[in-house]
């Protein structure tokens, strides 16, 4: 007996991914770098898709950007333990969202340590920290970056449809690929730096988060984790019109280029 295919809206699954990739990318760049940059009276002369820069910042600025994607990481993750939380669409979303900032932190960390270059090297030199600091941070992101790719692969197990591993793969895959392509794009619209800001983000969002795919494929092995087997996506035009919302603010007011100064 053939088993039915399982069919998600993809309309709606494109507009979860949107909505977390822009959570991640907001929780680096403008909470994260931003409020560490007004924390320590600086001023803030750029914020775009993924570039920043403050006048008078510190390496509280610095590590401003990856102790957001902590934050975010940490609490979306958390909150899918909340059994109240029973839409599948709402546990994609934190999910996905939990998985892009914790990716973006550890993979950070780790090229970083190997590289000494951005967040964590900047800060390290104003903070004097001894060149040790490569090896623990390095360390530190292989361990972290595995301790959150098996909890997502037991969180996605939640989402399983126990019937169609195809299915199980692309309720992931196809919210994460409308993310990455969509803020990737916005990134084009900053004039000072296309080429970088679309590299830089593909890189942020697409190669960072991999651990995402093993997720995916491991989930889909081992099946869900419930009696019930979780229901197809419904098409839900509140995660479309949210997204829609929430990407073309972003377009105009931070891809753009917020701030008077240059790249």
């Amino acid at each position: 007996m053939s088993i039915p295919a399982v069919r998600d809206d993809l309309p709606t699954l494109a507009a979860i991914g949107v909505l977390a990739a822009l959570a991640a990318t907001v929780s680096h760049e403008v909470a994260g770098h931003g409020l560490g940059c007004l924390a320590v009276g600086g001023d803030i002369r750029l914020i775009t898709t993924i570039f920043f820069r403050c006048t008078g910042g510190t390496a509280v600025t610095d590590l401003g950007g990856p102790l957001g994607n902590l934050a975010l990481g940490l609490v979306a993750l958390s909150l899918t333990a909340n059994r109240r939380i029973v839409f599948g669409e709402t546990r994609l979303f934190l999910l996905l969202t939990g998985g892009l900032a914790l990716f973006w932190f550890f993979a950070q960390l780790v090229v970083d340590g190997l590289a000494a270059t951005d967040d964590w090297n900047f800060a390290a030199g104003q903070l004097g920290w001894p060149p040790s600091w490569r090896v623990f941070a390095v360390g530190a992101g292989i361990l972290g970056y595995d301790l959150t790719r098996r909890g997502l692969t037991r969180g996605m197990r939640t989402l399983s449809t126990g019937q169609d591993r195809a299915a199980d793969r692309r309720r992931i895959l196809v919210p994460w690929l409308a993310g990455m392509v969509a803020v990737s794009a916005s990134a084009a619209l900053f004039a000072g730096d296309r080429p970088g800001g679309i590299r830089d983000t593909v890189l942020t969002l697409g190669a960072m988060p991999l651990g995402l795919w093993l997720a995916v494929v491991l989930a889909a092995r081992f099946g869900p984790t419930g009696e019930s087997p979780a229901l197809p996506t419904p098409l839900r035009w509140s995660w479309i019109a949210a997204a829609v919302v929430a990407y073309v603010a972003f377009c105009l007011i931070i891809a753009r280029g917020l701030g008077p100064g240059p790249l």
